[in-house]
C-alpha cells in the first residue's frame, strides 16, 4: 500500500487527526491503541498526521506491525528508503520512530502517566540521545545519514562556570551534580532522568566508582571520585518510592526530559548565560575528552555513542574557547 504525494498533502490538510488503521493494514490493534494515545500528546492536528503518514509508511513497507519488527527490519527499511528522500526527511523519520517507540516502552511499562512527550525537534541535525533500555526502543539504532551534519556545541566553559558558581551560592545541589556529572561523562538527559541510587557503584577504592547504566546493553560509567561522593551526599538526602536519584526541588518528583530541561534554562538566565542544553553539554564533554587526547574508541564506548560521530567532535573543537586542562583539571569545590 504506497501513499503518493497528492493523498499525503491531503492527510496533512484534514482538519480532523487521521487514523492509522485508514493508512495501514499491517498495525496491530495494540499498536492503533497507542497511537491514537499517543498523538493526543501533540498541540495540532497536522503534526499528528505527519506522524500518521510517516509511521504507515513504515509499516507499509516492511508489511509488518511493530510488534513483529526487528533492529534489522528498521535498517532494511533506511536502506530502501534513502535514495527516495532528503537527509533531512530520513532524520526526521527516524527520531518520530524513536519518540514513538520511547513512549510504547512506557506503555508496555506502564509508565505512560509519567511519561515525558517530547517532540523531536525536527529542524536541528545533532546527535540523538539512542536508549537501548527498552524493547521497542532498542529497535532503533543510530544511523550514518544522522552523522552527515556538522556539530556545533554553542557553548564555552565560561558558561558553564558562570551556571554552576550560582547553583553553588543558591545551595542548589541537585542541579549542580547533574550539569557537573553530564560535563563529566557525557551521561545522556534519559540516563539522568532515569538514574536510582541502586545504580550507584564503588568498589571501596578512591578510583573505583561510578553508575551501571542497565539496558540491552549493560555499560559502566566510570565516575570522578570527588563528583562520585557528591552524588552519594545527594543519594543520602533523596527519599522517595521510586528510588531516583535526583528529585525535583518542591514535589520532590523525579525530573522528566521536560521540566529537567526546563529547570536547567532557569539556572542559565538566572547566571546571565544564554540557555544550553543538556545535549549540548553533552557534546561540550565529548569534545573535551578528545581534545584532552582520550582514544576516540575508548571515548565512544564510554558515552555510548556510534563511532563515526568522533570525525564530528574532532571537527568541532576548534571553536571551543577550552582547552584540554579546562577537563582534566576539573574539580568539585561545592560546599553543603
Amino acid at each position: 500500500m504506497q501513499i503518493s504525494e497528492e493523498l499525503f498533502q491531503n492527510i496533512l490538510d484534514q482538519p480532523n487527526p487521521v487514523d492509522l488503521s485508514r493508512l495501514t493494514p499491517y498495525c496491530s490493534d495494540f499498536t492503533l491503541d497507542s497511537f491514537s494515545q499517543y498523538r493526543k500528546h501533540f498541540k495540532n492536528t497536522r503534526t499528528a498526521n505527519e506522524y500518521a503518514y510517516m509511521f504507515a509508511d513504515f509499516f507499509n513497507l516492511l508489511k509488518k506491525d511493530i510488534q513483529q519488527i526487528s533492529a534489522e527490519d528498521v535498517h532494511y527499511y533506511f536502506s530502501s528508503v534513502r535514495d527516495k528522500y532528503s537527509k533531512h526527511s530520513l532524520c526526521t523519520r527516524i527520531r518520530a520512530l524513536r519518540a514513538f517507540a520511547r513512549y510504547l516502552d512506557a506503555e508496555v511499562s506502564d509508565d505512560t502517566a509519567d511519561f515525558d512527550m517530547l517532540v523531536p525537534d525536527l529542524q536541528r541535525e545533532e546527535p540523538a540521545e539512542i536508549s537501548d533500555t527498552g524493547r521497542f526502543s532498542g529497535l532503533f539504532p543510530e544511523f550514518s545519514f544522522e552523522c552527515d551534519q556538522p556539530l556545533v556545541v554553542g557553548i564555552t566553559m565560561q558558561d558553564i562556570d558562570h551556571v554552576l558558581s550560582t547553583l553553588m551560592d543558591e545551595q542548589n545541589v541537585t542541579l549542580f551534580a547533574i550539569i557537573s556529572l553530564v560535563l563529566r561523562t557525557g551521561i545522556t538527559t534519559e540516563e539522568i532522568c532515569g538514574l536510582k541510587i541502586q545504580q550507584l557503584v564503588t568498589s571501596g577504592q578512591a578510583d573505583q566508582c561510578g553508575i551501571m547504566i542497565l539496558g540491552i546493553r549493560n555499560r559502566f560509567i566510570k565516575v570522578p571520585s570527588d563528583l562520585f561522593s557528591l552524588l552519594l551526599l545527594l543519594s543520602e538526602q533523596t527519599d522517595n518510592e521510586t528510588g531516583n536519584l535526583f528529585l525535583t526541588g518542591l514535589k520532590r518528583y523525579p525530573f522528566t526530559q521536560r521540566n529537567l530541561l526546563l529547570e536547567i534554562k532557569k539556572a542559565c538566565l538566572r547566571a546571565g548565560v544564554r540557555p544550553f542544553t543538556l545535549q549540548q553539554l553533552r557534546n561540550f564533554a565529548i569534545v573535551l575528552m578528545l581534545r584532552s587526547h582520550a582514544p576516540e574508541e575508548l571515548v565512544s564506548d564510554y558515552v555510548s555513542t556510534d563511532s563515526r560521530w568522533m570525525t564530528k567532535y574532532k571537527e568541532a573543537a576548534p571553536s571551543l574557547n577550552a582547552a584540554p586542562c579546562d577537563y582534566v583539571a576539573l574539580s568539585l569545590r561545592y560546599n553543603s
